[in-house]
C-alpha cells in the first residue's frame, strides 16, 4: 500500500498536479496581513482550482470574498460545492480580479 502512495505521489509531481490539503495560511502572520488589506469588494480568482482546497483554506481562515475557480480538468466534486469552470489558464489567464490565490502547477 505504502509503495503504491509513493508512485501516486511520483505521477503528480511528475504531471505537474499538486494538491493542497494542508492549510497553508492558519497563523501565517503575512497571510493574516494580505487578508485583512483585501477589501470585501474584490473579487478573488483561484486559476489552477482542481477541487477548491484553497478556497476551503480561506474560508476556514475567514476570506469570505467572492471567488471565481478556473481549472483545465475540474475536478468531478468539490468540498465547497463550487463551479471551477473548465480553462487552460496558463494559456488564457483570467484578468479583471482583485486577487489572486493559487498553488501552480
Amino acid at each position: 500500500m505504502e509503495q503504491m502512495k509513493k508512485m501516486a505521489d511520483e505521477k503528480k509531481r511528475e504531471e505537474g498536479r499538486y494538491y493542497t490539503l494542508g492549510d497553508p495560511f492558519d497563523g501565517h502572520s503575512e497571510f493574516v496581513r494580505w487578508a485583512s488589506s483585501l477589501p470585501a469588494s474584490a473579487t478573488v480568482v483561484e486559476p489552477f482550482a482542481g477541487a477548491c482546497h484553497l478556497v476551503g483554506h480561506l474560508r476556514r481562515n475567514g476570506v469570505m470574498n467572492k471567488v471565481d475557480a478556473f481549472d483545465i480538468a475540474p475536478a468531478a466534486a468539490n468540498q465547497l460545492g463550487m463551479v471551477v469552470v473548465q480553462r487552460d489558464t496558463l494559456s488564457d489567464f483570467p484578468q479583471g480580479y482583485g486577487a489572486v490565490v493559487t498553488n501552480p502547477p
